[in-house]
C-alpha cells in the first residue's frame, strides 16, 4: 500500500493511502480538540445539526439528492472520542472514477460538498436554526437518559467514570444533560467557528488514486487557515495505588461486575503489540482464559469480555453474573490474570494469538473505512506503521514480552451493579 503525506498549512496535515481493493474512495477531515464537558456535549450536537442542512442544501432531503446524483455517494458528520482527544469528522465516501459511467472523477464535487458542510452551515441571525438545534437537543438528551437501558454498557461506563473521576476521560463522549440543555443556536455556532478555524486538522484519504492528485484537488476545493499544530495528549496513569470498590443496586436479575485495570504503559516504550497478544490469550479469542475457564469450566458468568482503551493505558473486564457469585467470579478472573503474569499459557495459545492478530491486521486492508480508521488511530497514538508492518513486527514479540506486559497490569476499580430480584435486563 502506497502512502503519501504532506502538510497543507500550519496545523493541517494530509495522508493518502492507495489501495486497489475497493471500488470506492474515502476522505475524512478530522478536527481535533481536548475532551471536556463543553466539547463533548457541543460537538455531539453540532454534528447532528450540521447534518440537517447547509446554505445551499437547506434540509436533509436536498443533501440526500446531491449525494444520490453523485452515484449514491455518502457525506456525513460525526464525533468520536479517542481517549482524551475528541474529533469532529467530516467524511465522504464515493465511487472511484474507474467504476462511474463516463469515468467521471467524483473527488472534486465530494470535496466541495464537504467544504459546504464545514464552512457553510445553515444559520439565521448569527446562529444555527433554532428548530434544528432544539430538535437535535431533544434527541441527544433522550440518548443520555437512555444510558441505563443497556445494563452491560452502563456498568462499564460507570466503572470508567469512577476509575477516571479526576480525568477528562470520565466525561461521557456525548456530554451530560445539564450542558446540552444550555446550548442554543448562537453558542453552538460560536463553538463551530472556533473548532473549524482554530483546531488542528488531520485529513486521511483511502482509495485507488494518486496521493499527490488528491492533495492538489483538496487544496483547490477547500481552504484552511493556519492554526495550532499540537494535538491533545492523553493522560496515562501507569499504576493503581489501591483498589477502589463500588456497589450500586438496581432492579435487575443479572448483576454486572466491571473490573477496571491500568496497563502500566511505560513512557517511551512501544508495548501495544505485546498487549494485543496478552488480550487475545486472556480475554478476546473464543478460546481465551476468561471464556474457557471462568465462563465455560466454572460457569460463573453469562459472559466475560474485555473493553480496552490502550491509548489511555487501561481496560475493563466486564461480566454478567448472579449476585451470589460476585466474589467467586472476581477471584476466578484474578486467578486467570495471575496465570498470565506467571506465564501459565501454552506455546499453542501464544502461536494461535499471533496468527489471529496477524489475520486481523491483514483484514484492515480489505475495507477503505478500516484502512482510514487504522491510520487515523495510529496518527493519534503517534505511530507511523502500516498493517503489514505491524503484522511483521508481531514475529518479534516473545512470551517474555507478554508476561512482562501482564505483570505491569494493576487493578484500579471494581464496580458491582447488584441485582437479584428477578426482573429482566440487558
Amino acid at each position: 500500500m502506497e502512502k503519501y503525506e504532506k502538510n497543507i498549512t500550519e496545523g493541517v496535515t494530509f495522508a493518502a493511502l492507495k489501495t486497489d481493493k475497493s471500488k470506492y474512495d474515502m476522505i475524512t477531515v478530522n478536527f481535533l480538540f481536548p475532551r471536556n464537558e463543553e466539547t463533548t456535549a457541543f460537538s455531539a450536537l453540532l454534528s447532528a445539526v450540521i447534518d440537517r442542512g447547509t446554505v445551499n442544501y437547506p434540509d436533509m432531503r436536498s443533501l440526500e439528492i446531491v449525494q444520490e446524483e453523485l452515484y449514491a455517494a455518502s457525506a456525513e458528520v460525526y464525533t468520536r472520542a479517542m481517549g482524551e482527544c475528541m474529533c469532529l469528522t467530516f467524511s465522504a465516501s464515493y465511487m472511484n472514477k474507474a467504476y462511474t459511467m463516463e469515468k467521471e472523477d467524483l473527488t472534486s464535487p465530494m470535496l466541495a460538498l464537504l467544504g459546504e458542510l464545514m464552512f457553510n452551515p445553515l444559520t439565521v441571525d448569527g446562529g444555527f436554526l433554532p428548530q434544528y438545534v432544539e430538535s437535535e437537543k431533544k434527541n441527544q438528551i433522550d440518548i443520555i437518559r437512555s444510558r441505563k437501558d443497556n445494563k452491560s454498557t452502563y456498568a462499564v461506563r460507570r466503572c470508567v467514570e469512577l476509575m477516571c473521576e479526576n480525568e477528562a476521560y470520565a466525561i461521557p463522549a456525548d456530554g451530560n444533560e445539564e450542558t446540552v440543555s444550555r446550548i442554543n443556536g448562537k453558542n453552538l455556532y460560536e463553538f463551530h467557528k472556533r473548532i473549524i478555524s482554530q483546531c488542528p486538522v488531520h485529513i486521511v484519504f483511502s482509495g485507488n488514486a494518486d496521493g499527490e492528485d488528491i492533495y492538489n484537488k483538496l487544496c483547490e476545493n477547500i481552504s484552511f487557515a493556519p492554526r495550532a499544530s499540537s494535538i491533545p495528549q492523553n493522560v496515562i496513569i501507569q499504576k493503581a495505588d489501591k483498589i477502589k470498590l463500588f456497589t450500586e443496586e438496581m432492579n435487575i436479575s443479572q448483576s454486572k461486575l466491571s473490573i477496571g485495570c491500568r496497563t502500566g504503559v511505560e513512557e517511551g516504550r512501544d508495548q501495544w503489540l505485546a498487549f494485543s497478544v496478552f488480550k487475545e490469550i486472556f480475554a478476546i479469542s473464543p478460546t481465551s482464559k476468561l471464556f474457557m475457564n471462568v465462563r465455560e469450566k466454572l460457569s460463573l458468568c453469562y459472559y466475560c469480555s474485555m473493553v480496552s482503551q490502550y491509548i489511555k493505558g487501561m481496560f475493563v473486564i466486564s461480566a454478567g453474573i448472579n449476585a451470589c457469585d460476585k466474589d467467586k467470579a472476581y477471584n476466578a478472573i484474578m486467578n486467570e490474570l495471575t496465570a498470565m503474569k506467571n506465564g501459565d499459557f501454552t506455546d499453542e495459545e501464544f502461536d494461535t494469538a499471533i496468527r489471529n492478530i496477524k489475520s486481523s491486521f491483514r483484514g484492515v486492508t480489505d475495507s477503505i473505512r478500516s484502512i482510514n480508521n487504522f491510520y487515523f488511530a495510529r496518527y493519534i497514538e503517534g505511530k507511523d506503521i502500516s498493517p503489514r508492518k505491524a503484522a511483521e513486527m508481531l514475529d518479534t514479540v516473545t512470551r517474555e514480552d507478554v508476561i512482562r506486559c501482564a505483570n505491569n497490569i494493576t487493578v484500579d476499580t471494581v464496580y458491582f451493579l447488584k441485582g437479584g430480584n428477578g426482573e429482566d435486563d440487558n
